[in-house]
């Protein structure tokens, strides 16, 4: 059952709100891609970073591995993963442990690190 889909404030709104909610699409510099899960959307966010550039994925990925007091939650090398989730469209190792807020968070670093504005990139997800 399709669920009614809500845009929503990504970049300032609390990361609670995203709890019990899922993604239903992004839309970042013009292109829609659709995502029913979070991994899905990590997934295939990664993907569009990537083909964009792929040297600043690989900065990111290394500072992911030096964040002292917790394992990285994104990584090129399943080593690096405590509970591994392999993401076919982008190559990537994702901590299958993540949640809906450390979702968020993670996607606003990589959207950051990548340097993508407010109004580059927005999300939809579920609205029950």
């Amino acid at each position: 059952m399709m669920q009614n889909s809500v845009k929503c404030n990504f970049f300032n709104e609390e990361l609670e709100n995203f709890v019990f909610n899922q993604p239903t699409k992004f839309v970042m510099e013009g292109k829609t891609k659709s995502a029913e899960t979070w991994v899905e959307l990590i997934d295939k966010l990664c993907v569009v970073l990537i083909k964009k550039d792929a040297g600043k994925m690989q900065e990111f990925l290394k500072e992911e591995k030096k964040r002292k007091n917790r394992i990285p939650y994104l990584s090129n090398t399943e080593q690096s993963i405590h509970f591994v989730k392999y993401l076919t469209e982008s190559g990537l190792y994702l901590n299958q442990k993540i949640d809906a807020p450390r979702s968020v968070k993670l996607i606003r670093k990589l959207l950051d690190k990548f340097a993508i504005q407010e109004d580059s990139f927005c999300l939809y997800r579920t609205d029950y």
